[in-house]
């Protein structure tokens, strides 16, 4: 103990060992309520996370429930009308759609008129004044010229000197296929040869018009382009030689390609240009652009990022519709595709009409019960005595 001159004693070092304590204290408090917020934060999220939990096995429950319940006799009945009405209808325009899918197939021919009329995808009509691919090179002319041993040399190239006096003066040769004002007001606003808006802006001397202009332009050689190029290569590949089959090995060729591969063609399209779509719409920014390039860019990014709002209607609604109408517009040919194949190929229609009944009918609404099975027994059995020629369901 030291003594100090006011009689009080101390021992050294106290203060130190007092703050020590103090210090010691207060980060055990710390230490403490820290315990205590993690305990409370795990708490929380233990508590949200089996909230969550119990939220989901409810849903799941519900889903069950739901699933579970059993549909009414009634119920299967009226769903059971509805299919034995709708599976034909579907098998119908099946048929319908890949006769229509053929009749435009066969008539892509490399140049062929047909293909300069409903995908143009050159200069010319639409996209400019002129004939769709009127532009010749010299190449080209030189073909249709004849060689210089047959024509006799360039003595007998020289032309005849002109006839003295009041002789006929020869007519100004007018070429043919030339732009008719016209001809071209009379088309209508849908026809896919006629030159206007749009494309029309495309020679106006103001930037933003101008600009639209090349961008519609592009687009649409863009897009018809592919799809003339897909029809063209699936004409030569399976189509080439397309006649009416004869015998089983022909025939069953045949149906394969109507019933398999132009299904597949009409895919392929869809998706085609869908990712035609995508390249484009960065392609027309950038192609024939000069000041538009940035907002037909941004354009581009909107459309890819924030076309959920207007249901990605531009460009892959609008061309996915256009596809469709350009496939569904009836025809003399498709309809006689449509009456010719479905004659062809009737009891295998009947047959796929079948196979959709039991799987529908028999197996996905009466599970499999033995009077649903019944019934569509005694239709198969119906079909088949059609087809040996006993009864004429069909």
């Amino acid at each position: 103990m030291v003594k100090n001159d006011n009689g009080y004693s101390f021992q050294p070092g106290l203060m130190d060992k007092m703050y020590q304590d103090k210090k010691e204290e207060k980060e055990k408090a710390e230490k403490e309520k820290n315990k205590e917020k993690r305990k409370a934060s795990r708490e929380k999220k233990r508590k949200e996370k089996e909230k969550k939990r119990k939220e989901r096995q409810k849903e799941i429950e519900s889903k069950k429930k739901k699933k579970a319940k059993e549909w009414t006799y009634k119920d299967k009945v009226n769903y059971s009308i509805l299919a034995i009405v709708m599976v034909p209808l579907f098998q119908l325009f099946f048929i319908y759609h890949q006769g229509s899918w053929l009749d435009i197939v066969l008539q892509s021919t490399k140049n062929s008129n047909y293909l300069k009329q409903w995908l143009p995808d050159g200069d010319g009509l639409p996209y400019s004044k002129g004939e769709q691919g009127a532009g010749i090179k010299c190449k080209e002319i030189k073909k249709y010229l004849p060689a210089r041993e047959k024509a006799g040399g360039e003595a007998s190239s020289a032309s005849s000197p002109p006839q003295a006096g009041g002789g006929k003066k020869r007519r100004r040769r007018v070429q043919k296929g030339g732009f008719s004002s016209g001809v071209n007001d009379a088309k209508e606003f849908f026809d896919s040869t006629k030159y206007g808006i749009p494309y029309e802006w495309a020679d106006n001397d103001n930037f933003l018009m101008s600009g639209t202009g090349e961008y519609f332009k592009t687009f649409w050689q863009g897009n018809r382009s592919a799809l003339k190029f897909l029809q063209e290569q699936t004409r030569d590949a399976f189509f080439k030689d397309h006649k009416e089959p004869n015998g089983l090995g022909e025939k069953a060729w045949d149906f394969i390609k109507f019933a398999a591969i132009l299904p597949v063609v009409n895919i392929v399209a869809h998706i085609g240009q869908i990712v035609t779509n995508f390249g484009l719409l960065f392609w027309a920014s950038f192609n024939n652009q000069t000041i538009m390039i940035l907002p037909f860019f941004i354009l581009a990014i909107c459309s890819i990022f924030l076309g959920a709002f207007t249901g990605y209607f531009w460009p892959w609604g609008l061309f996915t519709l256009y596809l469709t109408v350009f496939n569904l517009r009836p025809t003399a040919q498709k309809i006689s595709n449509f009456q010719t194949y479905g004659k062809r190929y009737k009891w295998l229609w009947c047959i796929s009409i079948l196979v959709w009944w039991f799987i529908i009918i028999g197996g996905g609404i009466w599970k499999w019960h033995k009077d649903a099975m019944i019934f569509l027994g005694i239709i198969a059995a119906l079909f088949f005595l059609g087809m040996v020629g006993v009864s004429t369901l069909v």
